[in-house]
């Protein structure tokens, strides 16, 4: 017997929820939410347990996570399942997701032969970036854009590289590779998320065209570290990003890009004041949900 928790449309704080919550289920799961609407991106959160949950622990633990983080409290409903197709539900839970050209499947079960340029395998819950936060499609959307307008093509044929810190699953770098020829470096604080991605680059026969690496070993590694990135991307957080700002300055050329998400709206004229102070001039932006992308280039 199998009992279901369901949060319904949870706006923000979705990660943490389903971490909290996943660390004593079954299994969990994140879909859209019906009840999404013009305000944001909300989404569902479907927890199994092997014993009833008691609803009374589960409000207070629902409520704590909201005060500690100054988010709204969400609903939620409590159901008993006598069967369940384990199988069906994984399908359903990670749908494959579009994203302008390109096809996320994010089920290993599936595999396409059809379109594979524009395909990329990931396994959903296993790091960030899958393509389901809109920070993630906001950056897929705007290679999209630098690709249609070939704003790199002519730095990236001379031999110029893409750097992606903050890398997570991989997934920028991946689409990074279905949109050019060229190599990335990717990076991440985090070695089992480097781990999981060089797992997914194999999957992807991307193997030999994305490096990953520890994020600490970049400042240290002069080969790596000598600014000869026509690309660099950057799907983290603001405060991080306010950090790298001299970093990224100092490690791309003239005429290149830099791709930075993971900033909400109201950090937006924040990042802006301390990239422009930096010589950065912003090309173009997009406003996802609550989330800004925002592409600027080198003068």
């Amino acid at each position: 017997m199998v009992w279901s928790v369901k949060i319904y449309s949870v706006k923000i704080g979705v990660d943490k929820f389903n971490k909290i919550m996943g660390d004593i289920s079954l299994i969990s799961t994140v879909f859209s939410s019906k009840e999404d609407n013009l305000s944001g991106e909300a989404w569902d959160i479907e927890i199994f347990f092997g014993d009833k949950p008691d609803a009374t622990e589960l409000d207070i633990q629902l409520r704590l996570i909201c005060l500690i983080n100054n988010y709204p409290i969400p609903k939620f409903k409590i159901r008993e399942i006598f069967d369940i197709d384990w199988r069906k539900v994984n399908q359903e839970a990670f749908p494959d997701i579009f994203i302008g050209r390109f096809h996320l499947i994010l089920n290993p079960t599936q595999k396409e032969k059809n379109s594979f340029k524009n395909i990329v395998y990931l396994r959903a819950a296993e790091a960030f970036g899958t393509g389901y936060h809109n920070s993630t499609k906001g950056c897929i959307l705007a290679l999209e854009y630098l690709k249609k307008r070939s704003k790199i093509d002519h730095l990236l044929a001379n031999g110029n590289k893409c750097l992606d810190l903050g890398s997570g699953s991989g997934i920028l770098s991946f689409i990074f590779c279905r949109l050019w020829p060229s190599k990335v470096l990717a990076t991440d604080i985090d070695p089992v998320a480097l781990d999981i991605s060089r797992q997914f680059a194999k999957e992807n026969y991307l193997s030999n065209r994305v490096t990953f690496m520890i994020k600490d070993k970049i400042s240290a590694n002069n080969k790596i570290n000598r600014g000869n990135y026509a690309l660099v991307m950057a799907n983290i957080l603001a405060n991080p990003l306010k950090k790298l700002v001299n970093e990224i300055k100092k490690n791309t050329i003239k005429n290149s890009r830099v791709l930075l998400s993971g900033i909400l709206v109201e950090q937006l004229n924040y990042i802006l004041s301390i990239y422009r102070t930096h010589g950065f001039v912003l090309e173009k932006k997009w406003i996802l949900g609550h989330w800004v992308i925002l592409l600027f280039y080198k003068p």
